[in-house]
């Protein structure tokens, strides 16, 4: 039974100290603070920018080869990792890929692309990216779903 008290009260404690403290420099989302305030943990803005960023070198590098890059490439854009173990997943993951940059015209071997500014949006980011001269702005959830065109 003490434990569930000391449980209660540490529960508690963070709960005060977040909406004291913290109340709008986190976005106001537990992940967030939590990431604010354990050493080593990266905030979800900076995993985002990290994906993001492996993402579109990933695609330039793969283009529609079906080699590694390409295949790391469809991983980050569905999962937020470099691999997916799970071939069903895996080919979701490349169909979705595949699907989503035909979407565009943007199925193509060669990509020049220039990232712009990210911002947050509810629960993902908003990129600003210019792909093949053409301005776009992709949606990347916090967790690991597909990332989506915004506009």
């Amino acid at each position: 039974m003490k434990k569930v008290f000391v449980v209660a009260a540490i529960v508690g404690a963070l709960w005060f100290a977040r909406n004291q403290f913290f109340p709008s420099s986190t976005g106001g989302s537990w992940p967030s603070f939590l990431a604010s305030i354990l050493p080593g943990s990266k905030s979800p803005e900076k995993v985002v920018k990290e994906r993001f960023e492996k993402f579109m070198q990933s695609w330039k590098e793969g283009g529609v080869s079906l080699n590694n890059a390409e295949q790391a490439a469809a991983c980050l854009w569905s999962r937020g990792v470099v691999f997916i173990n799970n071939v069903d997943e895996l080919r979701d993951a490349a169909e979705g890929f595949d699907r989503w940059r035909k979407g565009k015209g943007l199925y193509v071997q060669e990509i020049r692309y220039e990232v712009g500014e990210y911002r947050r949006d509810g629960d993902h980011t908003v990129v600003e990216v210019t792909i093949n001269g053409s301005r776009s702005q992709v949606g990347i959830p916090d967790t690991a779903n597909p990332m989506f065109w915004t506009e």
